[in-house]
């Protein structure tokens, strides 16, 4: 193997802190996504069978009007169905109630 400042990897030192920096900064949202992730998230932590319809009000009450909000919300309640298999019903359900609150994305 080689290590990262071998010229035999292509890749130096400098060019592994800045894919690290990059790869990182893409990741964490920042500013008013930062926000609306950590909020979506917490009403998600909340979601069970009994209380799917206020939720789904609170996130409506969020205002996501903007394609990264939706994108950021979307991916959210994806990997909440995967890791939790016995709400997916639920998060299923979360979602097709979205439909109708939320405005209309053009593409």
């Amino acid at each position: 193997l080689a290590r990262s400042g071998d010229e035999s990897s292509g890749l130096t030192d400098d060019s592994c802190r800045s894919l690290v920096r990059r790869q990182s900064s893409m990741s964490t949202p920042t500013g008013e996504n930062a926000v609306m992730k950590r909020s979506i998230q917490s009403l998600l932590n909340k979601v069970c069978p009994e209380n799917v319809g206020t939720i789904l009000q609170n996130v409506a009450a969020l205002n996501v009007k903007e394609t990264s909000h939706l994108e950021i919300l979307v991916d959210l309640i994806f990997n909440k169905a995967l890791a939790e298999p016995h709400y997916c019903e639920t998060y299923a359900d979360l979602a097709f109630g979205l439909t109708a609150v939320l405005p209309e994305f053009s593409r």
